[in-house]
């Protein structure tokens, strides 16, 4: 069964209400059923959110909405439960009276916009299932500064303007919550004339509402992956998803010494692919390099000392609470 989809609108100034209804059109012949709530910029009330729980995605694409009580305590409430959201330009600041919604739930750093200039949209993260068989167009109209969004965050699109290189489309999987969001900064009417871009939301829309590994696998591109810092370097992170419980797969690269630390679950399989030191084993040192590999149990005392880039397993998934010191 298709998903059942609650379109919020109210971004004026970019015409949401006309462009939602074009998508909107585009999904319900496609078999979903739609509701759209047209509401204006910094609009008190939610018209229908009593009904927002029967739904299956929220679609969010407003601006800075001055919802109180109990309508912003339904938002809230889906958000907090790790449901399916998509959010599109101005929702980055859609909710005056929620201003975290941007880095709480999108994993956004909305820092303004530039000034209007045709830009270049180019594919990040090709192998993913909503930029699947995509390419990049050019689109005149400001671009939205995110300058450090959060790290669960795999970007998909990038732009370069006048602010420099800027990530414009990306997906998260909400730790804390176990849901799943898109966000996109673009969404100007310049940008809902793209078939390009109205397909990306359709699978958008198929991605959030999913659960698992479609097929019984998935395929992580490294290279599509953003590195984020980790205790003794950089980690760009595979398979890091709620749904996944088994393994998941890191490459690292070691830059610094690393404290000496536990896991009270995690067992880890280290390899060595390059660069050469020594790891600490419960007080032994010993001498690693290319094509050593390790398997260290919980409990057991370790770090890496030395530069190198490895790939470890943990299993289970990754758990970046699980990580203790004596």
């Amino acid at each position: 069964m298709k998903p059942k989809i609650f379109i919020l609108s109210g971004s004026q100034e970019y015409r949401s209400a006309e462009t939602l209804a074009l998508w909107r059109r585009r999904l319900e012949a496609a078999g979903h059923s739609c509701t759209q709530v047209d509401v204006a910029d910094q609009a008190p009330e939610l018209p229908g959110w009593e009904q927002l729980a029967e739904y299956d995605v929220l679609v969010v694409f407003c601006r800075r909405l001055e919802l109180q009580g109990a309508t912003l305590a339904a938002v809230q409430s889906w958000c907090r439960a790790g449901r399916p959201l998509i959010g599109i330009r101005t929702a980055s600041h859609a909710f005056q009276t929620w201003l975290e919604f941007d880095r709480e739930v999108l994993g956004g750093d909305y820092s303004g916009h530039g000034a209007e200039e045709t830009v270049e949209v180019s594919l990040h993260a090709g192998g993913h299932p909503v930029t699947a068989g995509m390419a990049g167009w050019r689109r005149p109209d400001k671009l939205y500064r995110n300058p450090r969004i959060d790290p669960s965050c795999i970007v998909l699109l990038h732009a370069t303007g006048q602010d420099g290189r800027q990530p414009v489309a990306w997906c998260r999987h909400r730790v804390e919550t176990g849901g799943r969001v898109f966000y996109t900064s673009l969404g100007t009417p310049s940008d809902f004339a793209h078939d390009a871009f109205l397909g990306m939301l359709d699978r958008a829309v198929e991605w959030v509402a999913a659960k698992g590994f479609a097929g019984g696998y998935h395929v992580a591109h490294l290279a599509d992956i953003d590195a984020v810092p980790c205790p003794c370097g950089m980690s760009r992170r595979a398979f890091l998803s709620p749904e996944n419980k088994l393994a998941t797969l890191h490459m690292v690269d070691i830059t610094e010494d690393a404290r000496t630390h536990y896991h009270k679950k995690l067992t880890e399989i280290y390899l060595v692919l390059e660069g050469s030191g020594h790891m600490e084993l419960n007080g032994e040192r010993v001498p690693v390099g290319p094509l050593t590999t390790i398997f260290i149990e919980p409990g057991c005392r370790h770090r890496a000392v030395g530069k190198m880039r490895i790939v470890n397993i943990p299993i289970p998934a990754f758990d970046p609470h699980d990580e203790w010191f004596d």
